[in-house]
């Protein structure tokens, strides 16, 4: 891969001219087609690697399957669910270490923070200065809705409506066919809710406003 790159060229369309070409040197550029197996790739080592008997990370057992969940990578974001004990947490942070040594990535401390789930006061454990625990009641942006813990349910999908809304309002001024507003409706404005539809139930009140909306 790191072949196929180093010697690669682009140009950029202005104003219906191509411009001239130059070297890339940031890497894989942005809406590369290649990126999104190339993150396939790693999380899949990286997903293996946790879940081994020799890193020993506990996670939680799911209700109904009765199977152990550790890990669920979406692209380079990875939630990790661990059970509540300081040990556990340590053996994560070593396991993530090796494994940034060995494949050359990072973590991003800035962006990453935990959700105590727990009776028990927050742990002293903390991997970096900028990392931080979420107290209950807090709401921060994770993918591309709002979570929180013991959070009301309309609260989290307030931030979606409006976004909805914003949207719309951005498609409104425009003069649309009819065939052209139902496309707008299905995947400008409702694909923003699958994601999160596939987390959290939607109340009927806020369907019915999603309802009115498209």
């Amino acid at each position: 891969m790191a072949t196929l790159y180093r010697l690669a060229c682009s140009s950029i369309l202005v104003v219906g001219g191509r411009g001239r070409r130059f070297q890339i040197s940031r890497s894989i550029h942005q809406g590369c087609p290649l990126a999104p197996f190339l993150f396939l790739i790693v999380t899949e080592v990286f997903s293996t690697y946790l879940n081994s008997i020799g890193v020993g990370i506990q996670g939680l057992v799911a209700p109904i399957s009765n199977k152990m969940i550790l890990d669920v990578e979406f692209a380079d974001d990875t939630p990790l669910h661990m059970r509540v004990e300081e040990g556990n947490l340590c053996k994560a942070h070593v396991a993530l270490e090796t494994f940034c040594i060995t494949s050359c990535v990072k973590v991003n401390w800035c962006k990453s923070m935990g959700f105590w789930v727990s009776t028990r006061p927050l742990p002293s454990w903390r991997p970096s200065e900028s990392f931080r625990w979420i107290q209950e009641g807090l709401l921060v942006r994770y993918l591309c809705c709002e979570v929180g813990i013991n959070v009301h349910r309309e609260r989290l999908l307030a931030p979606l409506l409006l976004l909805l809304r914003k949207k719309l309002l951005i498609w409104d001024t425009r003069e649309l066919s009819l065939a052209s507003k139902f496309l707008i409706a299905n995947k400008v404005l409702l694909s923003s809710m699958w994601d999160i539809a596939s987390t959290c139930l939607f109340s009927r009140s806020y369907l019915l406003q999603v309802q009115r909306l498209a």
